[in-house]
């Protein structure tokens, strides 16, 4: 039965790495984060950071600020500065699947998802929405509050010489709720002029 899936765990603690621009690091700092509801979010909406993983996080939060400040070839950035913001994240129900009987359970859980709600999966649809939709439904149903998953996310390089792949280069978190955000940890750890 589908019920036995759903796992709680103990309480744990993350440290992840958010990139953006200087400006939007001071509102963050002053408001705290709020999560992303892009129709095309990678792990469903929520609040996205690099963490430990197969790369190192902070570098890959810088590259990400960085690569969002493009504007064209022929224009200025979008904005000058950069920063990187780090914060603790403290979760109990965490999906990490980096773990097999995490990925196992996600799979499992999908599987009974796309059955269930088959009016997502019409021909028309757009498809770069299909990870946002089953990760939010798969969020709720297992009721989590912190997913951790490795992604592909091209670096300034790849981007130049338009590289496609589908072997991982990053790993990310998503949470769910700003308040698993430990708003007294957050701290700039990375600043600077962007350079493209």
């Amino acid at each position: 039965m589908i019920e036995e899936l759903t796992t709680v765990e103990e309480s744990k603690i993350f440290i992840g790495y958010h990139g953006t621009s200087e400006e939007c690091a001071d509102k963050i700092l002053d408001t705290n984060f709020k999560p992303s509801e892009n129709p095309d979010d990678w792990l469903g909406y929520g609040i996205y950071f690099f963490v430990d993983g197969i790369s190192d996080p902070i570098n890959n939060a810088k590259e990400w600020a960085t690569n969002q400040a493009w504007n064209g070839r022929s224009n200025p950035p979008l904005y000058p500065r950069y920063t990187v913001l780090s914060a603790e994240v403290h979760g109990k129900n965490v999906l990490d699947t980096n773990k097999q009987e995490d990925l196992k359970a996600f799979n499992q859980v999908r599987d009974k998802l796309l059955e269930i709600h088959d009016k997502h999966w019409k021909r028309n649809r757009k498809l770069e929405e299909d990870n946002r939709i089953l990760w939010n439904m798969v969020a709720d149903f297992m009721k989590l509050e912190i997913i951790i998953h490795n992604l592909y996310i091209k670096t300034k390089r790849q981007r130049q010489y338009r590289i496609k792949s589908n072997v991982p280069n990053v790993t990310v978190m998503c949470v769910k709720n700003s308040a698993n955000i430990c708003t007294n940890t957050m701290k700039k750890a990375k600043e600077g002029k962007v350079k493209l």
